[in-house]
């Protein structure tokens, strides 16, 4: 078998080569560049790449070619997570994998479907270059192309409902509620009767008010199950203009209807009787069981027919 010889060459000065003459040019070198070095120095800027030769004595040579640098303009990053071997492509590897097994797996399950949005979401935000790392790892641009659009459409809901909570959350409408957290860590006899006034409220159809909302808004005052319609109807409109907390301090102080009239809600002189409480009872205000003895019974002796 003929021997081999291995020839690496590169240059990093540039040097002046005219290859029309037979001139060995020196200029700026400090040896002479034979037609051979000159052949692998042209070589390689020509291919922007390391130039190897194996020359056998007798009469072939193998030229081989070693690329010092992609064509495109990529940052470290991304040239870092393109490398052969990288763990980050085989953490992009798992992911698809997970996701396949996820979307054959689902079966309708709410649960699940929230799962499958969150993690394809979750790649587009936390894999960084997830569409070009795609390509070489499944090495078909226009699959990994579909792939990488058919990812962005199914985590695009949650990206949608994060929207959505953002714009309730900055909603005037939400500030009329009170705290779900603030509410319900305070035990029931804290807890003011306000806020189960706008339940009853929302209750559109129902006449039967609680124990606690007898005893702080009026509703004891009621004879007829309309006086309890417009007892609500009276609130309703007095809680678009005030905030629960006003409603609360004027229940506590005994001044329902003062704040009506204050805040220039309609209430007819007839209906003025039903906009008092037992204003004086230690209890008042709140959701709690104390002081309710006289209001345990049911308001009205006859009950609806469902």
């Amino acid at each position: 078998m003929p021997a081999q010889l291995n020839h690496i060459q590169e240059f990093d000065e540039d040097e002046l080569i005219d290859d029309s003459t037979s001139t060995i040019p020196i200029s700026g070198l400090s040896t002479p560049l034979g037609l051979r070095d000159r052949f692998i120095r042209r070589l390689a800027r020509l291919s922007g790449a390391s130039v190897q030769i194996s020359d056998e004595r007798e009469c072939s040579m193998s030229i081989f070619l070693t690329r010092r640098s992609s064509g495109l303009e990529l940052d470290k990053e991304l040239c870092r997570l393109l490398e052969r071997g990288s763990t980050l492509d085989h953490d992009l590897g798992d992911r698809l994998i997970a996701l396949y097994h996820s979307v054959h797996e689902y079966t309708g399950s709410m649960k699940k479907l929230n799962a499958l949005i969150h993690s394809a979401s979750t790649m587009t935000r936390s894999l960084p270059h997830l569409h070009v790392r795609m390509k070489p790892l499944l090495g078909k641009a226009r699959f990994a192309d579909e792939l990488y659009q058919l990812i962005c459409t199914l985590g695009f809901p949650e990206r949608v409902y994060s929207t959505l909570v953002r714009a309730a959350r900055t909603s005037r409408t939400f500030e009329r509620l009170p705290s779900v957290h603030y509410f319900f860590t305070k035990p029931p006899q804290k807890r003011e009767s306000v806020f189960r006034l706008i339940q009853f409220l929302n209750d559109r159809e129902n006449t039967e008010p609680r124990p606690c909302l007898q005893r702080d808004y009026g509703f004891s005052f009621c004879k007829q199950r309309e006086e309890v319609s417009c007892v609500k109807d009276i609130y309703s409109r007095l809680l678009q203009k005030v905030q629960p907390s006003d409603l609360h301090t004027a229940c506590m102080s005994g001044e329902l209807y003062e704040l009506g009239y204050k805040n220039k809600v309609f209430i007819d002189a007839k209906n003025s009787r039903l906009m008092k409480n037992d204003y004086g009872n230690p209890y008042l205000g709140f959701d709690n069981v104390e002081g309710l003895e006289k209001f345990k019974d049911s308001l009205f002796k006859r009950r609806l027919r469902s």
